[in-house]
């Protein structure tokens, strides 16, 4: 914005930030010039907390105020900012250039708060040792050995790209965030069940297949013949006056035989105990 007003003119600019000198239409002419720019510039929130200012060395200032905030805020902001530039990195999936527009970024921002500026010499040095080792170690082994006071930011990091192309480095693949890993192991687990679904699904239609298949299999003829036989013997059994008793045992079944009486009216008659037993393998 400064620069939009010094364009329209040095006194505008110069209203803008220092007043005006006197009541002159002139002075007032150029205050006018500058809320109109300024003002036209804004948003309808910004502008409605504004508008009213009388002259625009107050709006100006005003508006620095409630953008950047007191001295007492611009100091804790600075703080926070140099904690983050103290601790700034090369990460892997960054080149050099991607690097230091980052970090241009990160400076500019401190310098804007006029509390203390971050001088070149500051910059080139926490370029040199926030690049990514061992890729960068010979270039940074380099550049200190020279007087780094006689450089400047872009001509260190255009020895840095020179050094990028000469040794083929390249940025690494860039790490997953958690909400995609977290996503991708969602994906994971869901298809797992899935499969697990459908295999005991599939098992269950197979046995299914082989049970039904199992009841309509015909008895194997050997098989038949020995239950006619059996069959026939139990009928000749009960013709004789006995009774066929079956009774499961731990690895076979047991048949109990017992002799009918017939009840007596007049004398009960004790019931002997005839009884003989037949075991049949499973």
């Amino acid at each position: 914005m400064q620069s939009h007003l010094q364009a329209k003119g040095l006194n505008v600019w110069r209203v803008t930030s220092e007043g005006t000198k006197s009541n002159s239409q002139q002075e007032k002419q150029y205050d006018a010039i500058t809320k109109c720019a300024i003002l036209n510039s804004l948003g309808e929130n910004v502008f409605n907390r504004v508008f009213a200012c009388e002259n625009a060395k107050v709006l100006w200032k005003t508006i620095s105020e409630n953008h950047e905030g007191t001295k007492d805020v611009a100091n804790k902001r600075y703080y926070v900012l140099i904690d983050k530039l103290n601790s700034f990195k090369h990460l892997d999936h960054e080149n050099a250039e991607t690097m230091y527009s980052r970090l241009n970024i990160l400076v500019n921002e401190i310098n804007s708060l006029d509390v203390k500026k971050i001088q070149d010499l500051e910059l080139i040095r926490k370029i040199l040792h926030s690049l990514r080792r061992p890729d960068y170690d010979l270039v940074t082994t380099i550049l200190y050995e020279k007087d780094l006071t006689t450089m400047t930011p872009n001509k260190v990091l255009n020895k840095v790209i020179a050094h990028e192309l000469r040794h083929d480095i390249k940025p690494r693949a860039p790490p997953s965030s958690p909400t995609q890993s977290a996503l991708a192991c969602k994906q994971v687990k869901k298809l797992k069940k899935m499969v697990i679904q459908g295999s005991s699904s599939d098992e269950e239609e197979e046995d299914a297949r082989n049970s039904s298949s199992d009841d309509k299999e015909p008895m194997h003829p050997n098989l038949y013949k020995q239950v006619k036989k059996m069959n026939k013997c139990l009928k000749e059994i009960n013709s004789m006056g006995y009774m066929i008793f079956l009774k499961d045992g731990p690895h076979h079944q047991l048949m109990k035989v017992e002799k009918k009486f017939k009840k007596n009216k007049h004398k009960k008659e004790k019931k002997p105990k005839h009884e003989s037993f037949a075991i049949f393998d499973e």
